[in-house]
Parts: C-alpha cells; sequence; structure tokens
C-alpha cells in the first residue's frame, strides 16, 4: 500500500546522494554558534585565508595553529559562520591516526554516515556526494579537522596526508591544531598557515564572561601578576573565572 510504502520511500530519499548533498550544502547556513570570537582580526585573516584557497591548486589546505586553549576552534568557526556547505568534523583526531582512518572519518562526517552505512562505501558515498555538490552549487564545501595536542611520546596522526588527499576529492580543508599536533617535517608548499598568538588584554576584556572577574582583579591591583601568569590563555582565564564565581 501507499502508506507502507512512504517510510520506505523517505528512507531512499535520505540516503541518496543528491539529498545527502543538499544536506551538506544548506545545514550549516543556519547553524549558529555557541561562542562568538572576540577575535576580529583573526577572524577576517583566516576568512582571507579561505578566499585564497578557492584559487589555489588541488590539494592545497589552510593549517590554523597555535599554542593550546588561545581560542583557535572559536575563531576558526566564527570565521565559518553562517557559511553554505560546512562540516566540522566534531571527533578530534588522536595521535597517531593514519591517513586511511582520518579520511574515514572526515568523509563519514560529511556524508552523515549512520551505523548502517558500511565503513568500506564510506569513501564511494562521498565521492557521489561531492560530485552532486559540485554539478548543483559549483563550489567546495569546507571540511575542519581538529588535530588533538600529541602527548610526549605519541606518534603524530597523518593529517597533512590525510587533508591532501580529501583537497584532491573536492574539498576545502582547515586544519585547527595545536603547536606539537604536526610534525614540521611534513610541512608542504601545499600547505597554507595561519599562525594565532595568545590573546591580548584588551581582547580578553571583550570578552563579557570575563567582564566581572577582569574588574575584580583589577580592583585589588592583581590584574598584571595574574595576566603574567595565565598570559593569553583564554581557557585558563575562563577556568579561574569559574573558580571565582563558584567561591563568591
Amino acid at each position: 500500500t501507499l502508506s507502507a510504502s512512504v517510510p520506505t520511500i523517505f528512507y531512499v530519499v535520505y540516503k541518496s546522494s543528491i539529498f545527502r548533498a543538499i544536506m551538506l550544502r544548506f545545514a550549516s547556513r543556519f547553524h549558529k554558534a555557541n561562542l562568538i570570537s572576540q577575535r576580529k582580526h583573526d577572524v577576517n585573516d583566516i576568512r582571507s585565508k579561505l578566499r585564497m584557497l578557492d584559487y589555489a591548486g588541488k590539494g592545497n589546505f589552510l593549517v590554523v595553529h597555535g599554542q593550546k586553549g588561545i581560542g583557535k576552534t572559536v575563531a576558526i568557526q566564527t570565521a565559518l559562520q553562517k557559511t553554505w556547505s560546512v562540516c566540522l568534523v566534531t571527533d578530534g583526531i588522536r595521535p597517531g591516526s593514519d591517513m586511511d582512518e582520518i579520511q574515514q572519518q572526515a568523509l563519514g562526517s560529511l556524508i552523515r554516515r549512520s551505523q548502517l552505512t558500511p565503513a568500506n562505501a564510506t569513501k564511494k558515498i562521498a565521492r557521489k556526494v561531492l560530485w552532486w555538490h559540485h554539478l548543483i552549487f559549483r563550489t567546495r564545501p569546507t571540511v575542519v579537522l581538529n588535530a588533538v595536542e600529541r602527548g610526549a611520546g605519541k606518534p603524530y596522526a597523518e593529517v597533512p596526508q590525510a587533508a591532501r588527499e580529501l583537497a584532491k576529492m573536492g574539498c576545502r580543508i582547515v586544519v585547527d591544531c595545536s603547536d606539537n599536533a604536526l610534525p614540521e617535517r611534513d610541512l608542504t608548499l601545499r600547505e597554507s598557515h595561519y599562525y594565532m598568538e595568545p590573546m591580548k588584554m584588551e581582547t580578553l576584556n571583550e570578552i563579557d564572561e570575563l567582564t566581572g572577574f577582569i574588574k575584580f582583579l583589577n580592583d585589588y591591583d592583581m590584574l598584571t601578576t595574574v595576566h603574567a601568569v595565565l598570559g593569553g590563555n583564554v581557557a585558563l582565564w575562563v577556568l579561574l573565572n569559574a573558580e571565582w564565581i563558584n567561591e563568591k
């Protein structure tokens, strides 16, 4: 009967490559980020670097790196706010991951792979989705990879190799990583780099969440000392601010 066929038809459409391509296009356009970066200069520079990727050859990608906890991830997400065709690979890339693992992880997010999708079919489906996406929208989707900080003695993940292959498939790749996540010997001319400095005090002052804490430190002449210890690591400032609120 027709009523019995509707769920089946819906499932087939939902799993089709063209539907996945349309979902990829529109899902990020209306996604609202939880946090907005106050690093206006860095956000604009990242946007400029992304535009340059549109004119670069196949296999080129962008690496945004710097110390852990200074706000790289939020700056990247702010730069991509209300942008079409963005895929954030939410699971971090662990140290030691090989190229195939990273590609499977990224392409799985790109096609919204379910548990029913065979792992060995991921790349084939992704190629079809990217083909439809390019045919309909004439642009490349942006995929953001998050390379997790590497502990002492841990092997490097094959992020540069995977990023090059993903870029060749038709994606704009952004690698969000800490200073020690990628081996320097793997850097090539295919990589565009943007180094993010620790956050300056003027920028920290613009974060609404920290306003009360910074005023408290300033009133008791402790701001200079605390800044000398924490530096521009916004993650440490947020952590200490939370402790201060709990002790009030």
